[in-house]
């Protein structure tokens, strides 16, 4: 007996136990992958749906604040999957603040990440004011970034 079949066992054997009954034509054994909840559940891990990302995807133009906010409530559902989900979301979360206005342009849609910076907080720094450690963040990003700044000429 393999130990998936041990594990159903068991399973049932508690549900049994409890009074608890499963209806069996809603049950599939054996199966590779699941999908739930718009993730798709395998042994290889938790992948997103691809038919949510295709709603992503193909998901029209927004024209109001109120459209702004559905995509947003969407795309962020998945946000674990997508590395800098936050940076790439700020300037459609500027639309959603009030009083600004809704213009949508080419550029909303052409904007693109052009690299990434990461760096772990040292453990001298974890008890750091806030404001002390945005400002040391700031002076990190400056230094990596700088030939960018300077136009190349160092």
């Amino acid at each position: 007996m393999g130990e998936h079949e041990q594990h159903l066992r068991v399973v049932l054997q508690i549900l049994r136990e409890q009074k608890l009954y499963a209806m069996f034509s809603k049950c599939e054994f054996w199966l590779d992958s699941v999908v739930f909840l718009g993730h798709v559940v395998s042994g290889e891990g938790n992948k997103v749906d691809p038919k949510k990302i295709e709603a992503v995807q193909s998901w029209p133009h927004p024209t109001t604040t109120i459209e702004i906010k559905s995509f947003l409530g969407l795309s962020s559902y998945y946000r674990q999957f997508m590395e800098g989900f936050s940076f790439i979301a700020a300037p459609l979360t500027r639309f959603t603040q009030n009083g600004a206005p809704l213009r949508w342009s080419d550029g909303c849609e052409e904007g693109r990440v052009i690299a990434y910076a990461l760096r772990q907080l040292k453990p001298q720094k974890k008890n750091y004011p806030v404001h002390d450690l945005e400002l040391d963040a700031v002076v990190h990003e400056l230094k990596i970034w700088m030939h960018y700044l300077y136009g190349g000429v160092l």
